[in-house]
C-alpha cells in the first residue's frame, strides 16, 4: 500500500517504511554541499581577518584605541539589533495586508501604514 509521496506503508501499526538516504560520507561529497560550505567558510574568514586587523588599522592611523574599540562595537550592535525588530515589523506587514485584502479602505490604510513608517525617518534625517 502506497502513502503519501509514494512512501510505502506496512500493513501492521501503520508504520511507514522511508527508504534510506545517502551516507554521511556520500552526502559530505556532494557538490550541494561542498560548495555552499566553502562559499560559508571563505566569507568567515575573510570577515574574520578584516575585523580582526581593524582596531590595529584605526590605531595606525592614528585613531585612540577606545575609538577603535567603539566601531567594533558599533559594527556589532548594528549587525543584531535590528533582529529585535524584524519579528514586528513581519507582523505589522502582516496585519497591514491581511486588514486591506477584503476592505474598501484599502487605500486609506496603505497610505495610513507608510506615513506612520515613512514620516517619522524624513524627520529624524532632517534633524
Amino acid at each position: 500500500m502506497l502513502g503519501q509521496q509514494g512512501v510505502a506503508l506496512s500493513p501492521d501499526h501503520g508504520q511507514v517504511d522511508v527508504p534510506p538516504g545517502p551516507s554521511l560520507v556520500q552526502a559530505l561529497t556532494k557538490v550541494n554541499f561542498i560548495v555552499p560550505a566553502l562559499s560559508g567558510a571563505t566569507a568567515f574568514f575573510t570577515m574574520a581577518a578584516v575585523m580582526s586587523s581593524t582596531p590595529d588599522g584605526m590605531q595606525v592611523s592614528g585613531h585612540s584605541s577606545d575609538l577603535a574599540t567603539f566601531t567594533i562595537e558599533a559594527h556589532v550592535g548594528a549587525m543584531y539589533l535590528p533582529a529585535l525588530l524584524v519579528g514586528d515589523l513581519v507582523n505589522l506587514v502582516r496585519l497591514v495586508i491581511s486588514s486591506t485584502m477584503n476592505s474598501k479602505y484599502m487605500v486609506v490604510r496603505l497610505v495610513a501604514c507608510m506615513v506612520f513608517l515613512v514620516l517619522p525617518q524624513q524627520q529624524q534625517q532632517q534633524q
